[in-house]
């Protein structure tokens, strides 16, 4: 029997490049730097591939294949920045797959066990800490990646100021003359997981404690991501003998909690107390609450035009994208 002829992804993996870069010399040389075309061509002639009609086309017809993993898929903002890059690849020849991790609780490290392939041309990451192995993993296999609110030297990300957005938070309703400000977050359940919720309150605190005010352990609670749970910690900060005169949120979403609270005991908002969220997700303005914007839509849109020009370039300097945040006043405060 015969030897195999070698694919697409022989290539890539001798040229130490992509397939999707395989398949721009082929298709659209224009896109490849001339050292990248001239390394890959050397590899084509050596090897003696002979592109079949498939391979000729699959950057064309949408045979490329682009990874999205991340935790918490059910929540709205990765399905905001999961909008981002879909939109930003429209227009590319990739395929999406999508790779949920439905468990927060389950300890161990999720990309270790990503089913990593050479048919994946690359692979964003949405909020998952980077192990030296896994990254020596993804490098090792030539599998161009950027991280969406986590970093490493070697890849490219787009990151928010989480810490900031804390700050502008608690110096947000101290200015509306709020002396008793309480927190609602998120627990962190597993080291494997980025819990966004410790980096605000990590900035919320540091300017409480910076105006004079401080934060009281009792003023802390941390549960899960859900309405209802909000609701319950709610009730417990609201019925305090010292209650807050002020709650702000991990999320909207836990806003939204804080806000049936109040009104199930008789209080007034923001009158009695202030409520403050983070995301303004859209559903944010109809209940006229004051929250804090972060571009959900645009770090996903911004990761993928960065993970083409990885996959286009991929002798080029990593970047690293630091997003805006910024407080939207409404009603609640």
């Amino acid at each position: 029997m015969g030897m195999s002829r070698p694919t697409i992804y022989d290539v890539a993996a001798r040229a130490k490049v992509s397939a999707a870069t395989v398949s721009n010399v082929l298709n659209a040389p224009a896109r490849v730097k001339p050292e990248t075309f001239k390394r890959v061509m050397a590899v084509i002639h050596e090897m003696n591939f002979v592109p079949k009609a498939e391979a000729v086309t699959y950057g064309r017809k949408g045979f490329g294949s682009i990874g999205v993993v991340g935790t918490f898929t059910q929540y709205a903002s990765f399905n905001h920045r999961l909008a981002g890059v879909l939109d930003a690849l429209r227009l590319e020849p990739y395929k999406i797959t999508i790779f949920d991790q439905k468990d927060p609780q389950r300890e161990g490290e999720h990309l270790a066990k990503l089913p990593i392939t050479g048919h994946l041309d690359g692979l964003i990451v949405m909020s998952l800490p980077l192990s030296e192995q896994v990254a020596d993993r993804l490098l090792g296999r030539n599998l161009h990646t950027v991280l969406i609110e986590t970093d490493h030297p070697d890849f490219s990300s787009v990151e928010v100021d989480n810490q900031k957005g804390g700050r502008l938070a608690a110096e947000h309703l101290i200015s509306k003359g709020r002396k008793k400000l309480a927190f609602i977050g998120e627990q962190q359940f597993a080291e494997s997981n980025i819990i966004l919720s410790s980096q605000r309150l990590k900035g919320y605190r540091e300017a409480l404690e910076a105006a004079g005010i401080g934060l009281p352990d009792e003023y802390v609670s941390l549960g899960t991501f859900d309405v209802k749970d909000a609701t319950r910690q709610a009730m417990d900060l609201l019925q305090l003998p010292d209650r807050p005169d002020a709650i702000f949120c991990y999320s909207d979403y836990q806003a939204v909690g804080v806000l049936k609270a109040a009104k199930a005991l008789g209080l007034k908002v923001p009158d009695d107390v202030a409520v403050m969220g983070f995301d303004d997700m859209e559903f944010a303005d109809y209940l006229g609450l004051t929250t804090i914007s972060q571009s959900l839509y645009d770090s996903g849109r911004i990761a993928a035009k960065l993970l083409m020009e990885r996959i286009d370039h991929p002798e080029g300097p990593t970047q690293q994208v630091t997003l805006p945040v910024k407080v939207i006043q409404r009603e609640t405060t």
